[in-house]
């Protein structure tokens, strides 16, 4: 059995196993191309040349093609390195076994042996994923065949045809040796980058594995920082979250102003995966410092505006956000927008969608200015406000002959009567989100119905 000092012990059988299926599979091509060559010759030239056939050669063909399936046979049964290494052994002594009967059939064929012998030579070593010390074995074999050929022709035939071809059989013999030596140094070389590989596709999947342990425990961390949808008396909020990768760029969050004031944001990074995330992260900590202080949206948005500036200036990742306040008691709405796309609010008792439009660019590049942007509008009972990530606009825009506002206005409109579970189940369904085919974005909706 192979085994090999550089392969870690917790990998060998793994190596062994992926030996074993790498030799069956060449034995049985070899034993294939053998009796496929060997008949399709020996067809050809009893047809081509039918008065230089002999009949010693139907036997030895017989026995070929009789140890060739009871080795395909044998071959297809095992599941071990060794056993297909003793299938592949035995065929080829069988081969040489040929070759020795073959040159003796045919006499005169004695000043071509030498190239036959080396020809199978490297078919059986280069062909069968030898290790060293069993390719010097087939070698050696080749050169005894070779040998016992030469001894027994000088038996058979007498001294003259020695004297004959003396000195191409020691040329033959030198030859063959040479040819064993660089078949063994192939096979030693070819060992060695296959241990290799091996050894560095099992690195790669260790860290590929812990690579995705640690995006998994990222994800679950990320995770904790997408709020749950909660029932008040004041307003169901829901929230869906899709992301297109482990860990996304998206982030929204709401938070009560003791009990007449709720304010909420969304947000979405440029990109998505870890560094995007990353980002999230940052943005999630200080937006939970600024809501601290009771800030309205515009005043948020505008620290929060000036801290991805400074602390994320050379990274190129920016972000769109909508922050949005409501104000129970005094029944106003109060919202910024830093280059996202347009959210809406469902009037009830007009039965009219508004557009929120962006009043700016992305956070992180109006840092220096000293406006804030910030409107208001009034809100009554039933009124229901939409956010979302640019993801869901991906979905719709590739609807032919749909204009993504007017689907989105329409569909608020005709669904009032839903929870606010239902309307956010219905959209994604209706806008066929499910299908991430050509979605390369993360989706999350957050739905506001006030009570």
């Amino acid at each position: 059995m192979l085994t090999n000092n550089k392969i870690p012990q917790s990998h060998q059988l793994e190596f062994l196993a992926k030996q074993a299926l790498l030799a069956k599979s060449r034995v049985r091509l070899f034993c294939i191309l053998i009796l496929s060559l060997y008949f399709t010759i020996t067809a050809g030239d009893f047809l081509l040349r039918p008065e230089t056939y002999r009949a010693g050669e139907i036997w030895t063909g017989a026995i070929l093609l009789l140890g060739g399936l009871s080795i395909l046979y044998l071959n297809s049964k095992t599941r071990h390195l060794g056993k297909a290494k003793l299938n592949a052994f035995i065929f080829a002594a069988l081969l040489h076994f040929m070759l020795f009967k073959l040159g003796l059939v045919y006499s005169e064929a004695a000043a071509t042996m030498t190239t036959y012998y080396i020809l199978t030579l490297f078919l059986v070593i280069l062909f069968i994923p030898w290790n060293p010390l069993e390719a010097s074995l087939i070698g050696l074999l080749n050169l005894m065949t070779f040998l016992l050929y030469g001894v027994t022709r000088f038996r058979i035939f007498g001294p003259s045809t020695l004297y004959l071809h003396l000195n191409g059989f020691i040329d033959g013999i030198i030859l063959i040796a040479v040819s064993a030596s660089l078949c063994v140094l192939i096979r030693k070389i070819e060992m060695g980058r296959e241990i290799h590989n091996f050894t560095l596709l099992k690195e790669i999947e260790s860290k590929n594995e812990q690579t995705r342990k640690e995006l998994e425990f990222a994800r679950r961390i990320h995770k904790t920082l997408i709020p749950d949808s909660i029932s008040t008396e004041k307003a169901d909020i829901t929230v869906t979250y899709l992301p297109v990768d482990i860990i996304g760029g998206d982030y929204a969050k709401f938070h009560f102003y003791g009990k007449d004031r709720l304010i909420f944001i969304i947000c979405d990074v440029t990109g998505h995966g870890v560094s995007a995330a990353l980002l999230v992260n940052r943005v999630h900590a200080k937006y939970e410092e600024l809501v601290k202080d009771g800030k309205e949206p515009g005043a948020l948005l505008k620290e929060l505006d000036a801290f991805v500036a400074k602390d994320f200036r050379d990274t190129h990742m920016y972000l769109t956000a909508f922050c949005g306040l409501l104000d129970f008691k005094k029944k106003n709405f109060f919202y910024s927008n830093y280059g996202h796309p347009p959210q809406y609010i469902y009037h009830a008792t007009k039965n009219e969608v508004r557009c929120l439009n962006s009043q700016t660019t992305l956070l992180g590049l109006t840092y220096q200015e000293e406006k804030i942007y910030q409107s208001e509008m009034p809100f009554e009972r039933g009124d229901k406000i939409l956010l979302f990530t640019d993801g869901i606009l991906e979905t719709i825009s590739r609807q032919p002959a749909v204009s993504v506002h007017g689907k989105i206005e329409r569909f608020m409109q005709n669904n009032t009567h839903l929870t606010s579970y239902e309307f956010n189940q219905k959209l994604l369904e209706e806008m066929n989100a499910a299908d991430r085919t050509f979605v390369k974005d993360d989706i999350f909706l957050l739905t506001i119905k006030i009570h």
